[in-house]
């Protein structure tokens, strides 16, 4: 009798941390997806990223990483340039403007044969160094050792990449919470790393 007490001990105790896990686990996934639906809406009424239940999943090119991000900055993408930084870029490309923008604040370097690779999709963590690049701490992350190390270093300081961990190619579901997070980015440390935001704190709360 004593043994099938212990017994049963030893099966409620196994099984308890394996409930609060899966409970943890459930309030974790149920905050990612409260997070996602909050980002969509955002980034819907801004006019910065379309939704349907069909695209949630696409893999976003690095021109359209660019036409979203300009989007968000608030720039004019349907601005005829006569101009092209890249041999791979046409001067009536859809995305010229965004990206030239971007490339002249420097957010954007391109390859070293001039080209910038417009269809090739593009990774969280390379869309964290444009993004990074463009509230100014290109020179910061350079001075500490570059990309990707430097800027995966700031992206764990603000948990702008958190839940990312395995991403390869950045989804426009995913996207979408990056540019939200990105709104509100603010880098501890002092002199060197102060308060920016792309766009005013709570601006999102006055839609």
């Amino acid at each position: 009798m004593k043994h099938r007490i212990l017994a049963g001990v030893l099966a409620f105790c196994m099984l308890v941390p394996v409930n609060v896990f899966s409970a943890e686990e459930e309030k974790r996934a149920e905050f990612k997806q409260a997070e996602y639906t909050l980002a969509q809406n955002v980034m819907d009424k801004l006019g910065i990223l379309e939704y349907s239940e069909d695209n949630l999943t696409d893999v976003i090119s690095r021109v359209d990483f660019a036409v979203y991000l300009a989007r968000l900055l608030k720039i004019n993408e349907y601005e005829m340039q006569d101009y092209t930084y890249y041999t791979d870029i046409v001067k009536n490309h859809y995305g010229l403007k965004s990206v030239n923008y971007l490339t002249e604040i420097g957010g954007f370097d391109g390859y070293g044969n001039s080209e910038f690779r417009p269809d090739e999709p593009i990774s969280p963590i390379a869309a964290v160094k444009v993004i990074f690049n463009v509230l100014g701490y290109k020179n910061y992350a350079e001075a500490f050792g570059g990309y990707p190390n430097a800027y995966i270093e700031m992206a764990s300081k603000t948990d702008l990449l958190e839940g990312f961990e395995g991403c390869k190619d950045l989804t426009r579901e995913e996207l979408s919470v990056l540019l939200f997070r990105a709104g509100y980015l603010y880098l501890p440390g002092g002199k060197c790393l102060p308060r920016r935001y792309i766009f005013a704190p709570c601006a999102f709360f006055r839609l």
